[in-house]
């Protein structure tokens, strides 16, 4: 439009129309903006067929590395010798892709049903090692029968000790690293909430194998419960623990808040493991239920890993037995806990829940110990508990979602500044209109008036 073809009235009313227009917009976005993206934010977190999260949450959104480390036993001749200690090598990393997707989806308000599949595969340039690595470990299986025959009769275990003798038992057994790790991919069924409603329950595991226990331990240390790592509930609280539950332990790590800290411009919280994480019942009563009858239960800091491992003699710790007791590591030799490397971790944005990064290791190991029922191990120079693996898992969110999710959590602020930011410009607008008034300094306002003068002489 020509403003020189306007006439004054016309001009004040395109000056006061769009400066009160930008005004009013401004005065929305500085008022009511900040709850509108909440709400809007929220709107996004429910998760549905084809919602916006839902991608995120149906595939690995992230790369997600499953990282392990074995155990060599570098000296399984001296299991008899008085004054040698067993000694372990750590092994790796051998490092795979972890991607996982969730399929068979069935959706049933609030809650969804799926089977999860994860897919494995080996990374040599991001492990220290080679598939054909030797490795030497004691020979489980055999543990796992002598254990067994420690509940029978006298009888009983000298059958026991013959078929071991006859078919095959060893204090040690050989593979290499590809034997001992796989190329492939395990389903389960579970069920996640969606959020609908109740988002402090959004991405919690709410039955696995279709059951809301593992059956393996009594009340609620056999409880379903926590995250898988993709999602956690937004709004949290800064003395509320996060929680993963982890399929092949068969029950749920607990980890608790630690340091507030600032990565790539976004507030976050820093959760760590601690000798809680894996107690029983030592420190906190409630955890005592993973203690059960007719077991040894162990110290703090490791847990019977029996009753998802067929009951054999298996244990499970941080790397290195850190955080646990000295007695674990005073009859071998090769084991150096360090905070900094064998702790777990989940960096997170408490407003979304959204993990920034992540790292959750655990260790099995087995226990050898002195049998004189057991020819095999009649002799052991030293009970020990001799570890096995370490499995890993680490990822971090890539810079796409850093984005957004700066985006996101700084919505409310941009758009208030934003609004106070037309306030001004509109206040400004609507005072030069005024100001111009006054003053006659509308365009052709002051030409007009002197030909309307000249006409009227």
């Amino acid at each position: 439009m020509c403003c020189g073809c306007c006439s004054v009235r016309q001009q004040k009313i395109w000056v006061f129309s769009m400066g009160g227009l930008i005004l009013a917009i401004g005065i929305f976005l500085a008022s009511a903006w900040p709850a509108v993206s909440r709400q809007w934010i929220r709107s996004l977190l429910p998760l549905a067929p084809n919602s916006f999260i839902y991608n995120r949450w149906v595939t690995t959104p992230t790369p997600v590395y499953s990282t392990v480390f074995l155990f060599n036993w570098t000296n399984p001749g001296d299991l008899n010798t008085e004054g040698v200690k067993p000694h372990f090598e750590q092994l790796g990393p051998y490092t795979f892709s972890d991607f996982k997707v969730k399929e068979d989806l069935e959706w049933n308000q609030p809650q969804v049903t799926y089977f999860g599949k994860r897919t494995w595969h080996f990374l040599p340039e991001k492990s220290n090692g080679s598939l054909e690595d030797v490795v030497i470990a004691p020979h489980f299986p055999t543990l796992t029968a002598a254990s067994y025959s420690r509940r029978m009769r006298r009888i009983l275990r000298k059958v026991m000790n013959f078929a071991l003798n006859r078919e095959g038992g060893a204090t040690h057994m050989t593979h290499t690293a590809g034997q001992w790790l796989f190329d492939g991919y395990y389903d389960h069924p579970a069920i996640s909430h969606l959020g609908r409603g109740d988002l402090s329950q959004l991405g919690d595991l709410l039955l696995w194998n279709g059951e809301n226990t593992t059956g393996f331990y009594p009340g609620e240390c056999g409880k379903v419960n926590g995250s898988t790592g993709e999602l956690w509930s937004p709004y949290r609280t800064w003395d509320q623990p996060t929680s993963i539950f982890l399929p092949d332990a068969a029950r749920y790590l607990n980890l608790f808040p630690k340091e507030n800290l600032t990565i790539d411009g976004i507030d976050v919280w820093r959760y760590e493991s601690t000798n809680l994480t894996l107690d029983n019942g030592q420190l906190s009563p409630d955890t005592e239920c993973f203690c059960l009858k007719n077991r040894e239960c162990p110290r703090n800091g490791v847990l019977d890993y029996g009753p998802p491992a067929f009951n054999g003699p298996f244990y499970m710790s941080h790397p290195h037995f850190f955080l646990t007791d000295q007695m674990y590591r005073e009859n071998t030799t090769g084991l150096q806990p360090e905070e900094s490397e064998h702790g777990m971790y989940v960096i997170m944005e408490p407003t979304l829940g959204i993990p920034l990064s992540l790292r959750g290791q655990l260790m099995i190991s087995t226990k050898v110990v002195r049998d004189e029922a057991i020819d095999l191990f009649k002799n052991v120079a030293y009970d020990h508990y001799a570890p096995l693996f370490t499995m890993r898992l680490h990822a971090e969110i890539d810079e796409g979602l850093t984005k957004l999710l700066k985006l996101a959590l700084n919505a409310a602020i941009i758009g208030m500044y934003t609004g106070i930011g037309l306030v001004l410009l509109g206040i400004t607008i609507v005072v030069t209109g005024i100001f111009v008034t006054k003053k006659h300094k509308w365009h052709n306002e002051q030409r007009r008036d002197k030909q309307l003068q000249c006409t009227q002489n």
